[in-house]
């Protein structure tokens, strides 16, 4: 049995950005990963959100991290419509996530970190109704770590968080909030890719994205570069649909931009979307990233958040660390702090997202075709902020609903329902109160159900 003041399961962004900052502090951390080290992180591309690194005392993605460059974004419909540009690009940088790991791992372990790649941790132990440590696989077989802080960071498995046998611990996925997306970055044939260009069928060094394909919430996103010869295609749909179809969207798209040979990079995986789960600390636990479900509902993106979310458990932790245990009052400021600033955007966020999905085929082409959705709106939502509400935006709103008179119920209902969720998250109680937080979480429940059309309280 061995001891540590914290023990963070999962060396994503968030679970190596909150070892660098709790062992600066003067904290001994033992971070664990079932995966060697040069398979950490999904082998994904994936974006991250301009700011985010500067905000969390990360070195910016490197050259060799970025697998392209997009310098204008144009958006389509199902049917293959031009719904809008957005010059110049979306405010985020591709990355390679498994490099990009790679790298806040090497940070991590320059400040003192006992890295254990092969450690999978399996279950936290309890001592009455506060986590005192984890239960471990390792190669040598099961131990037990004794700790003051264990951190369940292992993204979409949620490994720890489903085994806290504690009021409040449940994990329950809805299926219509997980997505299952694939990457692939591949070589492109010269002639082919530049006779696609020419037909219209792509742009050279452009992102083009088609929404609702593969259902309301899906996305086929393309990227063709001619100099460089390289083809990226990324296309996410919602769970309930059959897994076999992804491999077929992705070898048809690619084909159509001359892409030739095995994939140079890109991996297949599940991610959780929605608002932040509404507990996110107990007694000696907490639970950080796509394990929280901090991940940018418009997007699917969850690496900025996972940072940012890392950043601000660590300075909150370094005070609880000095009193003899970390309890979950000295926690509960994190996740108030969390759900009153990014959080709120991103359960406001979620709720335009729902009523998105509860339209009909007709009506989202309708509402992509209209202008009601802009280049300001997609700049927004992709940095984690809600649709500007600045006269232009309102200006041309209206002039959509003018247009498409049939949209504005229910752009006024989700509008409405939005606000209102927002600014419930915004009033997410600032100090530890089991029962104050209860009646929160099922009055937010309440807002989530009426965007379904289905109230279990009323």
């Amino acid at each position: 049995m061995t001891d540590f003041d914290v023990v963070v399961a999962g060396a994503g962004p968030a679970g190596c950005l909150l070892a660098r900052d709790l062992a600066r502090s003067g904290a001994s951390v033992l971070l664990c990963d079932p995966r060697p080290a040069d398979e950490l992180g999904r082998g994904v591309i994936i974006e991250i959100e301009d700011g985010a690194c500067e905000a969390t005392g990360v070195e910016p993605p490197r050259p060799e991290e970025i697998p392209y460059h997009g310098r204008d974004f144009r958006v389509f419909t199902a049917s293959g419509g031009h719904a809008f540009d957005v010059p110049g690009g979306l405010p985020a940088t591709a990355i390679y996530l498994d490099r990009f790991c790679r790298r806040l791992l090497e940070r991590a372990q320059d400040t003192g970190i006992d890295f254990r790649p092969g450690w999978r941790a399996t279950r936290p132990s309890l001592a009455g109704q506060a986590v005192s440590g984890a239960v471990v696989e390792t190669p040598q077989g099961v131990t037990e770590v004794r700790s003051r802080l264990l951190v369940d960071a292992t993204g979409f498995a949620a490994a720890l968080l489903r085994r806290l046998e504690l009021p409040g611990a449940r994990v329950d996925d809805d299926p219509r909030d997980v997505v299952r997306a694939g990457t692939r970055l591949v070589s492109v044939d010269p002639e082919e890719a530049a006779r696609a260009v020419r037909d219209g069928l792509q742009g050279d060094e452009e992102v083009w994205t088609w929404l609702g394909r593969m259902g309301n919430y899906s996305t086929e996103f393309r990227h063709l570069s001619l100099e460089r010869a390289l083809g990226y295609l990324l296309v996410g749909y919602k769970a309930e649909l059959p897994a076999e179809l992804l491999e077929e969207a992705l070898s048809a798209g690619l084909a159509e931009i001359g892409a030739v040979g095995e994939p140079l990079h890109g991996d297949v995986a599940p991610i959780r979307i929605g608002h932040t789960r509404h507990r996110l600390a107990w007694d000696g636990f907490a639970v950080v990233g796509e394990a929280a479900r901090m991940v940018v509902p418009a997007t699917g993106s969850g690496v900025a958040s996972a940072m940012l979310a890392a950043s601000l458990l660590a300075r909150l932790a370094r005070v609880a660390l000095k009193q003899e245990r970390v309890s979950v009052e000295a926690l509960h400021p994190w996740a108030a702090a969390w759900h009153r600033q990014r959080g709120a955007k991103q359960a406001g966020i979620d709720a335009v997202r729902i009523a998105y999905d509860e339209l009909s085929e007709r009506r989202v082409e309708a509402f992509l075709s209209s202008d009601f959705s802009g280049p300001e709106d997609v700049k927004a939502t992709t940095a984690c902020g809600l649709p500007p509400t600045s006269l232009r935006a309102m200006a041309r709103r209206a002039r959509a609903m003018a247009r498409t008179p049939g949209l504005l119920p229910p752009m006024a209902r989700m509008g409405g329902l939005a606000g209102a969720i927002v600014a419930h998250h915004r009033r997410y109680p600032r100090r530890w109160d089991p029962d104050r937080l209860e009646r929160w979480s099922r009055r937010s429940d309440r807002l989530f159900a009426r965007l379904r059309g289905s109230d279990p309280y009323t």
